[in-house]
């Protein structure tokens, strides 16, 4: 079986939206991997830069490069155009700025061939590629695993939640009609945990491999980390709040991990909108924190520090007295490192 599967195509594909200082280091480091059947899918995803012209110089340069483009429709409709078209038994993902060890597909392809499963997860480092800096390491255990600890190793400080350090099964990304399961294009941000959610449902077995082999890409301002009072970061919560639904048809207590993000995410930007005193967006951001009742199961978590606690019910007091938003700004960048800074 282990001959047979090292044989086997894997089909990487990477997203892009005006990638194109990234293009270059990202595929390189791709088709030099140790694991040589592959087929790089790149989407372009509407850019307004070279990013289109870069792909195609690629696509002439290696054949196993193989390049597609659509209109600006998000990153969910880009990793859809690119698994229609992939042809591997076996699936990755990954981001265009960030940057895979030359032996993640090998080393993700022999633990799936050792351990016969659908699903392989590998540690990651966060990471400032710009400086050559890992600031984080995660991925703590190894081995297979079954369901349930899965979805608990989907936390960011074990294996995240997102898709790139990630192999998959073809079979296993298979609705019941033989369809491809499709990435939300609803949500622009959150869509790949729900999507992991998802196909979890569908495995049966799950491997983690700790060793960190997907460099993740710390950029400032990139969407993931973005904090606008925009549409967008709005459509993040209500995707959270479907990430908890899933997890909870699961297994009932795996919501918690999804419900703390959102309302790590929900406090944040209900103390902008305070501050800026956007009364439409806190309203709209209050009725998703009392109807999954998110704001008790942070306070009880032991995940989140006393010290945040108290600064939230410092935060809450200003609120419900009708302060000047400085005030509960001020409670909390009290200690932080990275301060909250109000966009003008």
């Amino acid at each position: 079986m282990e001959k047979m599967i090292m044989n086997e195509t894997v089909s990487i594909i990477i997203p892009i939206y005006n990638g194109e200082a990234y293009i270059d280091p990202c595929v390189e480091n791709l088709v030099k991997q140790s694991y040589d059947q592959i087929e790089i899918i790149l989407v372009d995803d509407g850019s307004e830069d070279d990013s289109l012209k870069k792909c195609m110089m690629w696509e002439r340069k290696d054949g196993r490069v193989h390049v597609f483009s659509q209109k600006n429709k998000g990153v969910g409709a880009a990793r859809n155009l690119g698994l229609e078209n992939s042809t591997g038994s076996y699936i990755g993902f990954v981001d265009i700025d960030d940057i895979c060890d030359l032996e993640m597909y090998s080393r993700m392809v022999q633990i799936m061939a050792k351990d016969d499963a659908d699903i392989v997860y590998c540690g990651y480092n966060r990471c400032f590629l710009s400086e050559n800096r890992v600031k984080c390491q995660y991925g703590k255990l190894s081995g297979p695993v079954d369901r349930i600890e899965a979805v608990k190793q989907l936390k960011s400080v074990n294996y995240d939640c997102g898709a790139c350090n990630k192999l998959f099964r073809r079979k296993v990304i298979l609705e019941k009609g033989g369809g491809i399961r499709k990435f939300s294009t609803e949500y622009p941000i959150g869509e790949d945990y729900l999507w992991m959610l998802y196909t979890l449902k569908g495995s049966n077995k799950i491997s983690l491999l700790q060793e960190c082999l997907y460099n993740y890409n710390m950029i400032q301002g990139s969407a993931s980390h973005s904090l606008l009072l925009d549409k967008k970061n709005l459509l993040h919560l209500y995707a959270l709040r479907d990430c908890i639904r899933v997890a909870r048809t699961i297994r009932e207590d795996l919501g918690s991990d999804p419900m703390l993000r959102l309302y790590g995410q929900a406090r944040i930007l209900r103390l902008l909108a305070y501050c800026k005193k956007n009364t439409q967006y806190m309203r709209k951001i209050n009725e998703l924190i009392q109807s999954l009742d998110c704001e008790s199961t942070w306070f009880w978590s032991k995940e989140v520090s006393k010290i945040s606690k108290m600064k939230q019910t410092f935060m809450n007091c200003v609120y419900k007295l009708g302060l000047d938003g400085k005030y509960a700004l001020w409670i909390y960048n009290l200690k932080r490192r990275d301060k909250l800074c109000l966009e003008e």
